[in-house]
């Protein structure tokens, strides 16, 4: 009989969680999670570096600083409706009452949809004044309003 090395036996503990079916479909997906974002932040790097390289400096600080400024007032108009869906449309599909899902769903839809009508109209209107406090230029502003729509 041929004897496992120390290595081997030692790794004889995690491969029998890796062969557990819901332990094994826990790391495996964990790993294909991590993996992505990996991947993801990786694309995004390089994004950064074209887009940084193309545009050069001062443009590229334009454009870090309205791309800011639309994430500050889209993250505060935001309403996170998804957990109103998890936590009451839970308790109507566990009462066997899918007219109440429904009408949840409809509703946060609409809350989701008015908060990224106020982003928007909250961005575009304080344009001038932010520019103005923080020294942006007529066409800084008139690209601010535009980008403001990708609040929604």
């Amino acid at each position: 009989m041929i004897e496992d090395s120390p290595r081997e036996t030692a790794a004889l503990p995690l491969r029998k969680w890796f062969d557990d079916g819901f332990l094994g479909r826990i790391f495996r997906n964990a790993g294909a999670l991590l993996g992505g974002k990996v991947v993801a932040g990786l694309l995004s790097l390089g994004t950064l570096a074209i887009t940084a390289r193309g545009l050069g400096p001062e443009l590229f600080g334009a454009l870090i600083l309205i791309h800011s400024y639309a994430k500050l007032v889209g993250g505060l108009t935001k309403f996170q409706s998804w957990q109103a869906i998890i936590h009451y449309g839970a308790v109507s599909l566990e009462k066997d009452r899918p007219e109440d899902f429904q009408r949840l769903i409809k509703f946060t839809t609409a809350l989701d949809l008015a908060s990224a009508g106020l982003g928007m109209a909250i961005a575009m209107g304080l344009a001038g004044v932010v520019g103005a406090q923080l020294g942006w230029g007529e066409d800084t502003v008139s690209l601010v309003m535009v980008y403001s729509l990708l609040i929604a």
